[in-house]
Formats: structure tokens, C-alpha cells, sequence
């Protein structure tokens, strides 16, 4: 029988799900902060570690359980800190990890650079984008090793603007398979997150594409200020990850005694391909913070 329980944080306008396994577990809470825009579903199985811990879902505001009609015209990334905080608040654990995956790393590391929380025990940054200009030259690099009509199919697109037409998405979904997650056929939990993408609040925040940034993140860059961290962090990519391993390092170099693993035969979702590998990088990290 799953360890389970559901339930709700009542915001000011509006009440944000949550989820968690193993909530009597004696380990630290792990906070699982899915990518923008998406529902929790596709980190769902990193559920399976909470024999040792309790594993915390959510899904932020407009997205999976927590949808419907929002405005967003004026939202900033204080969205997001106020919904960490609540949830943490409302859970009431003395201390809490971080698993932050792809843009919700640059949410989660503002959250604490910004806040100051003192209930956040460490931080796992999972194929983070720390820097938005780089989030579009990786994808680019990776782009250059496509098929070459692949490629020239977004290259084009990317010059025209065109990012809705059938050819470019029937492209990007080669992109994906090689990027985003290599296993094939894609498991039911990442299915649910991408028919579920909430688009309004990915042009928002991101912009019209990763090609083309244009949204409220287009010019946010943390490189500066990873020297400010003080909390135990763990950087983690894989080896063909959208979100370059180059990148990732580069951002280990500038943040003091980080950890820094590259996952073979990984793309971006390297908790769907290659779990037992993951799971033992970060069972050794977590273990000991």
C-alpha cells in the first residue's frame, strides 16, 4: 500500500495541491520543484525514495491540480517563493532538501539568495538553468548534432518565429527524444505533464520558445551570486541533457564546496533513464546533509 496523503494550501486567491509519500518517514523532507509550467506528475518517480524520507509534490499555481483560470499578466517570480514558503509552513517540517529541476532551480536558488529561509537543509539542482542566455545556446549545440533536415527544420523555424506550426513541433519531438528523455516509449507520468503544459505561463515567464526568450527570465542570470551560497548544494546534469553539461560545471566552479555528477546515458529526465544511478548520487548527498 502507497504511504500517501494529499491536500491543499490555502492561498490568498486560490489553493495549491500537494502530495506526500512516506509523511512519517524519519529522514529529512525532500521538496521536489518540478519545471515551470508543467504539472508534478513526470518527477513522480522519485515517490520511491521515500522509505528512508518524506518526498513532497506540488503543483505550482495554474498547473495539474492546482489550475484553473489565472491572470498572469503581472506575475513575478515572488509567485512561486510565496508558494515554497507556504507549503513548507504549512507541512511544518523543521527542515526541508530541495530537488529543483530545469528553470525551477533559478525559482528555488532566488527563493533562498533572496528569503533566507532557515528551514532549507540543502539544495539539489538538477540540470538547472542559472543563467537564461545559456538555456538557448545549449539547446542550439544541441540542435547541431540532429539529423541535418531535423535541423534545418528549427533553425528555420527559430528565423521565422515560428513556433507553433506541425513541422516545428513533429521537429521538437525529435529534439526531445534525444534531449529531454531518452526513453521511448515515454512513461504515463511524463505523458500527463506534457499534455498538461500550461503555454500562457511558459510564454510568460520563459518566452515563445527556449530558442527565443522574451518572457519575465529572458535576461536572469544567478552566475554572480553563487558565491553567496552557503547551504550544501549538488549539481546534476546529464550527459545529453538539453541544458549542457559545460554549463552545469561551470556553475559547480563558482558555487563553494558543490558536488557536481554528470549521469551517462542520460538525457534531462535522467530520474525516468537512468533512476538507480540517480538515485544512488543523491541517497549519498542527501545521506549525509
Amino acid at each position: 500500500m502507497v504511504d500517501l496523503k494529499t491536500g491543499y494550501v490555502n492561498m490568498p486567491d486560490y489553493n495549491l495541491w500537494y502530495s506526500v509519500y512516506g509523511a512519517d518517514k524519519p529522514g529529512v523532507p525532500l521538496l521536489v520543484v518540478n519545471g515551470i509550467a508543467l504539472s508534478h506528475d513526470y518527477m513522480e518517480p522519485i515517490s520511491e525514495l521515500s522509505s528512508d524520507r518524506p518526498v513532497i509534490f506540488y503543483d505550482q499555481r495554474g498547473c495539474g491540480n492546482s489550475g484553473g483560470d489565472v491572470n498572469i499578466s503581472e506575475w513575478t517570480l515572488d509567485v512561486f517563493f510565496e508558494e515554497i514558503d507556504a507549503l513548507c509552513k504549512e507541512l511544518n517540517y523543521p527542515k526541508y532538501h530541495i530537488l529543483a529541476h530545469c528553470v525551477s532551480a533559478m525559482i528555488s536558488l532566488s527563493f533562498v539568495l533572496d528569503r533566507n529561509p532557515d528551514y532549507i537543509a540543502s539544495l539539489i539542482m538538477a540540470s538547472p538553468v542559472l543563467n537564461s542566455k545559456t538555456l538557448t545556446s545549449d539547446m542550439l549545440l544541441r540542435v547541431e548534432s540532429l539529423p541535418k533536415d531535423v535541423r534545418d527544420t528549427l533553425n528555420g523555424c527559430r528565423t521565422q518565429g515560428d513556433f507553433t506550426s506541425d513541422k516545428y513541433n513533429e521537429a521538437m519531438m525529435v529534439f526531445y527524444s534525444h534531449h529531454f528523455c531518452v526513453t521511448q516509449p515515454w512513461p504515463d507520468c511524463l505523458l500527463r505533464s506534457a499534455a498538461c503544459i500550461n503555454h500562457r505561463i511558459f510564454n510568460h515567464f520563459v518566452g515563445q520558445s527556449a530558442f527565443y526568450l522574451d518572457g519575465v527570465i529572458a535576461d536572469f542570470d544567478l552566475t554572480d551570486r553563487l558565491k553567496d551560497i552557503t547551504l550544501p548544494v549538488i549539481y546534476i546534469c546529464g550527459k545529453h541533457d538539453e541544458i549542457h553539461p559545460d554549463t552545469v560545471k561551470n556553475y559547480h566552479r563558482n558555487t563553494r564546496d558543490s558536488q557536481f555528477y554528470v549521469i551517462k546515458g542520460a538525457s534531462h529526465c535522467y530520474h525516468i533513464e537512468q533512476k538507480e544511478k540517480f538515485f544512488r548520487i543523491l541517497n549519498d548527498f542527501l545521506n549525509i546533509h
